[in-house]
């Protein structure tokens, strides 16, 4: 699996305080993403790729066009607010913010991401299962 860098904080803001920092490093993992799953289909592996370039579609369109003609599903991972939370404060952003004013701020997160996202295959929270499982479920959802 590959995802997106660690949006933002590396200059102490959040992820809603610094969308063109967001746009940025999103459109670097999607692009990476591509380049793996390429490579690693070329040795008869599949990859699983979360979220491309969140609210920008033509660019979604573009990088999922590269990927073909392997076989795309669009799969989403996401955790619930309380672990995004616990999450963002461990990386350095949101310690000694109140609780209140942190929860406010994931919150808007994960709308503006969820608004942005459209539709997907599939969508799993990964803080209520661990890796392998979280991939079984992918799996099991996307076989015909």
């Amino acid at each position: 699996m590959v995802r997106g860098g660690l949006i933002a904080n590396s200059r102490g803001r959040s992820p809603s305080e610094d969308p063109k920092g967001y746009a940025i490093q999103e459109r670097l993992g999607s692009e990476n993403a591509v380049r793996l799953a390429k490579g690693f289909a070329t040795r008869g592996f599949s990859s699983i790729i979360d979220a491309f370039d969140v609210g920008v579609r033509k660019v979604d369109a573009e990088l999922l066009r590269n990927l073909r003609p392997l076989p795309v599903y669009k799969v989403r991972l996401t955790a619930s607010p309380e672990t995004i939370a616990t999450r963002w404060v461990a990386r350095g952003w949101g310690r000694g913010v109140p609780r209140s004013r942190l929860m406010a701020a994931v919150t808007r997160q994960i709308r503006s991401y969820a608004k942005a996202q459209g539709e997907y295959d599939c969508t799993v929270d990964t803080s209520t299962l661990g890796p392998g499982r979280c991939v079984r479920t992918i799996l099991a959802h996307l076989q015909p």
